[in-house]
């Protein structure tokens, strides 16, 4: 019922159906339904919804590795000194559980509830979360050898702090990883600020190729891959001079369709980005969009 009220943005029925699932004497879920429960939550930002039902469920699976890491995620969106006090104790206890029972979850989300701390100054001394992050990072990698999240998450630590270690990183998974669609539409994210000519342009097509067709046990941000071929297109464009060409510009407005559409979510800054680059185009070639 709870998806139900997602899918049509209930958020007051929402909202009443977790009350009666938080004040529950009985066990009326599965460690599963809590998780599920907690993502439909959070899909209408209701963060701090998200982790009543999450202490609800651990308190009939105190140790359930899904439900500790999904509290430290959703933590993050929230500023209600109850709930940072209670996440660092949820810490606590995820970092008491042996790693052989955890999940990717409960690797990636450790990890972002410490760089949230570290953004938030809650620790007093710096080497304390660096020494956890470090060695989380370490264990994930062993876990899951083949696996591009920890690259993902080994790569967030460097972001907006170190460019070069990012993109070494990201270059690291492509190198050792037979796929890795989301780190390749990271990789191009990053390529896209630093590109200077055509050719550069090319390049980072072949990264969005790659994120739009291999295959990934995760959704893949495909408004986001759109977003971005279309604006290489335009700077291709722009180089060579083509707006008479209708196909080439046919086919940025084709990305650009596909990018706005609702379902994409595509962020308002890059909607914003991505009409003025329409409206410039319509302009310079004639073409209606």
């Amino acid at each position: 019922m709870l998806r139900e009220y997602v899918v049509s943005e209930n958020h007051e029925s929402a909202i009443e159906l977790t009350k009666r699932v938080v004040e529950s004497k009985k066990n009326i879920a599965s460690s599963d339904d809590y998780h599920n429960w907690a993502v439909d939550l959070a899909e209408l930002n209701l963060y701090e919804k998200a982790c009543e039902v999450l202490e609800r469920g651990l308190i009939d699976y105190p140790s359930s590795v899904e439900l500790l890491a999904d509290y430290l995620y959703y933590s993050c969106e929230i500023n209600c000194p109850q709930v940072l006090k209670k996440s660092r104790e949820i810490y606590d206890i995820l970092q008491s559980i042996s790693e052989e029972i955890w999940t990717w979850r409960a690797y990636s989300f450790s990890i972002e509830f410490l760089l949230n701390q570290r953004e938030r100054k809650f620790f007093s001394d710096s080497d304390e979360y660096e020494g956890d992050i470090e060695r989380i990072i370490d264990a994930y990698y062993k876990k899951f050898p083949n696996d591009e999240r920890p690259y993902l998450i080994h790569s967030r630590i460097y972001m907006r702090i170190d460019e070069e270690k990012k993109i070494k990183i990201l270059e690291a998974a492509h190198e050792k990883l037979k796929t890795c669609p989301i780190c390749s539409l990271r990789y191009a994210d990053v390529l896209i600020n630093n590109a200077t000519g055509v050719e550069d342009y090319h390049e980072i097509q072949k990264y969005l190729d790659k994120a739009l067709t291999q295959k990934s046990d995760f959704e893949v941000d495909h408004g986001y891959i759109y977003f971005l071929r279309g604006l290489c297109l335009i700077h291709i464009l722009n180089e060579n001079k083509e707006y008479d060409n209708a196909n080439k510009v046919q086919e940025i407005y084709s990305c650009f369709k596909v990018a706005e559409d609702d379902i994409m979510r595509l962020l308002p800054r890059n909607i914003r980005i991505m009409r003025k680059e329409i409206r410039i185009l319509e302009i310079l070639s004639g073409i209606r969009y």
